[in-house]
């Protein structure tokens, strides 16, 4: 049932709407201060969040999946 539920926020993080930019900002600031931030190949992932920490999963990479109004934060540090 897990499955189902992150399957279910993903779909609705990824279309709908996007952040403002002054919060695309402040939620990479955050990311860029935790300790769960992990980098891959040039491109930086939360090792908390459960989503696929790969090239095949675009959306997942930080610079994308902050810019997702829906998203959200595992460790709750973004303040929307």
């Amino acid at each position: 049932m897990k499955i189902i539920k992150m399957a279910a926020s993903y779909i609705k993080a990824k279309f709908g709407k996007r952040t403002s930019l002054e919060d695309f900002i402040d939620r990479l600031n955050v990311c860029s201060k935790c300790s769960w931030m992990v980098e891959k190949n040039r491109r930086y992932y939360c090792k908390e969040c459960m989503c696929p920490q790969s090239k095949l999963w675009p959306d997942s990479e930080l610079k994308i999946k902050c810019g997702y109004f829906e998203a959200q934060c595992p460790r709750r540090k973004w303040k929307i």
